[in-house]
């Protein structure tokens, strides 16, 4: 949802909004929630996709890092071993940007390929030459032009400079070697021919070829990647890495779990009109409470501007002691963006938008968050609300679960508030699903996922799969230029030695859904997964349209940062593209309201979404 400079939030350590992959505890999901096959169509273009990533990864193991002084060797890996080694990046817990496992190796990147080839076919005959694009070609001319360069020219001025030069344009090969194997392009538009002319180019635009510093590499690395025109896709310092990956090394954990206080408020670019764009607020936080809603402008805070500000010092703006207030200026969207009545379909093109709550009619407005009371003002015509709101402590924990108390007496529905999806979301969740699923009182689920941002896409399945059966489709996930599914992920069995008790669906009782225009990536995959099912029903507004999955690969074992990666599709159980046209899933029952801070425990709060959800889930019980 945010993009380079162009998106900030005063949260340090925010759940990031997009796929928190490489994780050490992926494999652990993967092995016990979850089944994805290579999707078996009958033309093999899902096979011959792989093949050719294969094919390209040996290509650039083969050219990359050359030693100018040592004579050529032999390959070292086949196809199906760089294909081995690129399944290991998206599946492992170390993830290493590296290919396949010819990557110090020195030899001609045409032989090289060739030879990859043969050796996949048993050493027989000459090359497949189905799996040698023109494309492929192009870039191995240009990418034996990049290795020429370093070797004539770049090499000895390194031997000048000293090691440090040499390692910072390895890694700079590194971040470009990532993105050659693993890259998804949503427009189709991307090139390998084109991805090596901008290496060369890179290394280029450095005075005498030579990268000195560690700023110069991390711009360099930048520049790079933003030819892509991805704007997910980026190179993160190595500050903003480790706050990415929410699960790092043990010498990281304390790091990451430090909390901060402020608003929960993320800012997007400035807006033609005045103030920053609303990105959105972090759920469960006081500008959640307040009613701040994506696609809002803030004006200012404090009485300072932020549109006249960098976006460092509107983050500090918004940061404070816990219990403060900051006195917040901002213009409410004029339309919420929900559409859609009655039973939602992939191609559903309801229109009935929900006006959003004006602020500009009240003259004072009250509510009540989880930490204090805030009050807001207006009455004038531009329709600029002021408001005091509280600071205090986030991240928020990954779930939070009351009772919504119902008739007749005694019995009620157990509210499930994820914030994000992480691998305490899984546990968490687990183990409250399986405490309410066997009270006779607790006749259903209601699962609200709205400002929530996302998270790991891997734990949005193993929630999801919380409530679906053995062999249901969870989602289904494209990788390759020809838009043929590559993985269908499924319900796996749960083992006994995880939940004894409960060796099947964990959570058998009926479910809705809650969700908004904030409700992105992760969490649209988990709705999509349960509604598709025929599991649960949408309540809310258009949800945000992010089905772009991320991966984040380190650039080295020290201190230089990654890169997060486009490097899927996903598609919804049904085959639904959310990012395709239209973007987003269009509710069920279209409502426009948020959580108005605290828990609800009852359908007589203030949240009108809520009782609208409860009534969907009598008619299901």
């Amino acid at each position: 949802m945010s993009a380079g400079d162009a998106a900030a939030s005063d949260d340090a350590s925010a759940p990031d909004n997009h796929q928190l992959g490489h994780i050490q505890h992926q494999h652990h999901i993967q092995h016990h929630y979850l089944h994805h096959d290579e999707h078996d169509d009958n033309t093999g273009r899902a096979l011959l996709t792989r093949l050719r990533r294969g094919a390209v990864a040996a290509l650039a193991s083969a050219v990359l890092l050359l030693a100018p002084a040592a004579p050529p060797a032999p390959p070292a890996a086949s196809l199906a071993h760089a294909e081995s080694a690129r399944t290991s990046i998206t599946t492992s817990s170390t993830a290493s940007s590296t290919s396949a496992a010819g990557a110090n190796e020195t030899y001609s990147g045409v032989a090289a390929y060739e030879s990859a080839v043969r050796d996949s076919r048993g050493g027989g005959g000459g090359p497949n030459l189905s799996l040698f694009t023109d494309d492929a070609r192009l870039a191995m001319a240009k990418l034996q032009r990049y290795a020429a360069y370093v070797r004539d020219e770049v090499c000895p001025r390194e031997e000048a400079c000293g090691e440090v030069c040499t390692e910072n344009r390895e890694v700079l090969e590194k971040a470009w070697q990532v993105v050659a194997s693993e890259h998804y392009s949503a427009s189709g538009a991307f090139s390998q021919a084109g991805w090596a002319t901008t290496l060369l180019d890179t290394l280029q635009a450095q005075p005498d070829g030579l990268i000195r510093t560690k700023p110069q590499l991390q711009a360099a690395i930048s520049s790079m990647l933003a030819r892509l025109q991805d704007p997910y896709t980026q190179f993160l310092p190595p500050a903003a890495f480790r706050r990415a990956l929410r699960r790092p090394l043990p010498a990281e954990q304390s790091y990451l779990k430090a909390q901060y206080v402020g608003l929960g408020l993320e800012l997007g670019p400035v807006a033609a009109e005045g103030g920053r764009l609303v990105t959105a607020p972090l759920a469960g936080s006081p500008a959640e409470a307040a009613g701040i809603a994506r696609g809002d402008r803030l004006i200012s805070v404090d009485g300072t501007r932020v549109d006249q500000l960098g976006l460092e010092q509107a983050r500090a703006l918004m940061r404070g002691p816990a219990g403060s207030s900051a006195t917040l200026e901002w213009v409410p969207a004029a339309t919420a963006t929900a559409t859609g009545t009655g039973t939602a379909t992939a191609t559903g093109t309801a229109t009935a938008a929900t006006a959003a709550p004006s602020a500009a009619a009240a003259t004072s407005v009250s509510f009540v968050g989880a930490a204090g009371i805030g009050s807001s003002s207006s009455g004038s015509s531009s329709g600029v609300v002021v408001m005091d709101v509280e600071r205090r402590a986030l991240p928020q924990p990954a779930i939070k679960v009351s009772r919504l108390q119902l008739g007749p007496p005694g019995f009620y529905a157990t509210y499930v508030r994820l914030l994000y999806f992480g691998s305490e979301t899984t546990s968490q969740l687990a183990a409250a699903l399986a405490a309410a699923e066997g009270d006779p009182a607790n006749v259903g689920y209601l699962l609200d996922l709205r400002n929530n941002p996302g998270g790991v896409f891997e734990e949005a399945l193993a929630c999801a799969s919380f409530f679906l059966g053995p062999g249901d489709v969870l989602a289904k996930t494209i990788r390759g230029p020809e838009e043929v599914i590559d993985t269908v992920w499924q319900v796996g069995s749960l083992p006994e030695e995880v939940f004894p008790a409960l060796p099947g669906r964990l959570a058998a009782k009926p479910a809705v859904l809650l969700g908004n225009r904030s409700t992105a990536s992760a969490s649209e995959v988990f709705a999509g997964a349960l509604r598709d099912n025929g599991r649960a029903p949408l309540v809310g507004e258009r949800t945000f349209g992010k089905g772009l999955v991320q991966y984040y690969f380190p650039l080295s074992e020290g201190n230089d940062g990654g890169v997060r990666v486009t490097v899927a599709k996903y598609l919804t159980p049904s085959g639904y593209d959310i990012s395709g046209r239209g973007a987003g899933l269009v509710p069920d029952r279209a409502c426009s309201d948020f959580p108005h801070g605290g828990l609800p425990t009852s359908v007589d709060g203030g949240d009108k979404c809520i009782r609208q959800a409860v009534g969907l889930l009598r008619v299901r019980i």
